[in-house]
């Protein structure tokens, strides 16, 4: 039962890690929420009540806002402005004289979408 506790610990941090890398807010937001089921069994093996409850919480949180953006996407079809408040653009601003952004070299998964490159 050890061998699953510290699994679940170490998947769980590491998909808070790919949270804080994602440039796609939809993309966050599911990695968020595999990483909220990663805590809350990480918490329910080991017992760690601030760790369960806090996941308990923002399980659902993410659960909505991934909704909103899908939906906002869906609606405008576009992808940069699916919060409806800041687009990808403001996020990732170190654009190079090639005008690709910094991420560019970086794997897909974590590239800036294809709508939201720089003009």
């Amino acid at each position: 039962m050890e061998n699953l506790s510290e699994l679940s610990g170490y998947v769980a941090s590491a998909l808070v890690l790919f949270t804080f890398v994602a440039k796609d807010m939809r993309l966050l937001r599911t990695l968020a929420i595999f990483s909220n089921l990663a805590f809350i069994t990480y918490g329910t093996i080991e017992w760690l009540p601030p760790v369960l409850v806090l996941h308990l919480v923002l399980l659902p949180l993410n659960i909505v806002r991934l909704r909103e953006v899908v939906r906002a996407t869906e609606t405008t079809g576009d992808r940069t402005q699916a919060d409806g408040a800041v687009s990808a653009q403001t996020l990732c601003t170190d654009g190079t004289s090639s005008g690709q952004t910094a991420a560019a070299h970086w794997p897909i998964f974590l590239s800036v979408p294809k709508t939201a490159r720089p003009a």
